[in-house]
């Protein structure tokens, strides 16, 4: 058993260590350099959240009239321009000798949501009865979260960002193989659409769920999961034996529970082998400052909890005797790196003279 448990997380760390490539935002860009009326087109770029961009410079004060600025086609349906605004071009204005250093102009044109799902398109630009540019390409779209904030005309409020949406109803691979290893029965507490219970018993593993009475979790449990899971209040203890399952995961919820530290304890008495934790990596931020990125996963408004490597350690080490960190989900901006989430693997007593991270 603990040999097969090495092996899956080495094959696990090497996937993800293998998978810190992100998904490129800028799918398409061409140099225009065309001349337009006091200006300049100097670039369009298609990117792939359906945004199509095309920078240039002005030198009048005014933009009008809007005949003069660019007309943008996706097989031949015209996109309307959806938004223009000055940009700091201090090389413009010292160039032409101006005091103005905001002659800089970028023109977005935003996809229709329809129009994102077709890939092999003809793209062209135009400034009046003059071409600037076409393009027919294979653009490959991934439509963001939060997509209507490039156009809808509501002030948000924090609860329109700060969100919080329906448990997935899918599961991570690196989160399948780590409790597929698992020795069963095994409790997944806090498992929102019954997701991984599900798949574990279609693997034949004897698994069941744990989630609170709540209308949104009510609604969200997947059919064929719903006999094996139970709902209860969140009170505390936890309605199970001691030792009553093998094993316990958790996954993404102790950032959203008030007393962590009783849970973790409680998960200590009722798993009489392993504990399974995922929690998100707040390190991303420091990691990301200098890129001006803070991962968007960390907007859920549920978060109250917010853990550090070292800290997340040190309470799991006051319950177990042997604790691993994993990490998942990487990402890499502009060179910087960081991960969405860490995972602890806690047992209470060590396996041997070796860890996790050290076997290969």
């Amino acid at each position: 058993m603990i040999s097969s448990l090495l092996s899956v997380f080495s094959s696990l760390l090497f996937r993800t260590r293998r998978r810190i490539v992100t998904a490129p935002s800028v799918i398409h860009r061409s140099i225009i350099g065309r001349a337009i009326p006091s200006g300049m087109i100097d670039s369009v770029q298609v990117e792939s959240t359906g945004v199509i961009r095309v920078e240039g410079w002005h030198a009048e004060a005014e933009l009008h009239p809007h005949h003069l600025l660019p007309q943008c086609r996706w097989n031949n349906q015209p996109i309307p321009l959806s938004q223009i605004y000055r940009t700091w071009r201090p090389d413009v204005s010292s160039g032409i000798n101006s005091a103005n250093r905001f002659l800089g102009f970028e023109c977005l044109y935003i996809l229709p949501d329809a129009l994102t799902h077709t890939s092999q398109a003809k793209m062209t630009v135009a400034c009046g009865n003059e071409s600037l540019f076409s393009v027919t390409a294979d653009f490959q779209m991934s439509v963001p979260h939060y997509r209507h904030l490039l156009t809808t005309t509501d002030i948000g409020h924090r609860e329109h960002v700060y969100g919080v949406g329906p448990p997935p109803v899918t599961v991570l691979p690196e989160i399948l193989d780590l409790a597929l290893s698992l020795p069963a029965p095994v409790l997944d507490l806090g498992c929102g659409s019954g997701a991984l219970v599900n798949t574990l018993r279609v693997r034949g593993r004897e698994a069941v769920g744990l989630e609170l009475r709540t209308n949104p979790f009510l609604a969200s449990i997947l059919p064929e999961a719903k006999p094996h899971v139970m709902l209860y209040d969140g009170s505390l203890p936890l309605p199970f034996a001691n030792g009553q399952f093998q094993s316990a995961i958790a996954v993404e919820v102790l950032e959203h529970i008030a007393d962590y530290e009783a849970i973790v304890g409680e998960l200590a008495r009722v798993a009489a082998n392993q504990v399974v934790l995922t929690v998100p990596d707040i390190s991303a931020i420091p990691m990301g400052f200098h890129q001006g990125v803070i991962p968007w996963h960390l907007l859920e408004a549920t978060h109250i909890n917010f853990f550090t490597q070292p800290a997340l350690e040190a309470l799991l080490h006051r319950h177990f005797t042997h604790v691993d960190i994993f990490r998942i989900g990487p990402t890499v901006v502009n060179g910087a790196k960081w991960f969405c989430s860490m995972i602890a693997v806690c047992r209470k007593s060590p396996i041997g003279n070796k860890s996790l991270a050290s076997h290969r």
